[in-house]
């Protein structure tokens, strides 16, 4: 059971991150951003905090499926 609270808070943790995040994307977006060769507007934080999140969010992925693993062989 405790180990189901710790994911809990982590995967909370990692909704609010993401929401804050996005939120301060959007702000630097519309502050500095310019488009770039493809016409994608991009703002110089803005790459950066994509990376850390998808960062984040594979060691989820990676420390759940290895404690699932673990916990079918037992």
């Amino acid at each position: 059971m405790e180990n189901s609270k710790i994911f809990m808070i982590v995967l909370f943790c990692e909704h609010i991150m993401a929401y804050l995040f996005g939120v301060f994307r959007n702000w630097e977006l519309k502050k500095h951003g310019k488009p770039n060769s493809l016409n994608i507007e991009t703002a110089p934080c803005e790459t950066r905090l994509k990376v850390v999140e998808i960062v984040v969010d594979v060691i989820i992925i990676i420390i759940f499926l290895i404690h699932f693993i673990i916990q079918g062989k037992a």
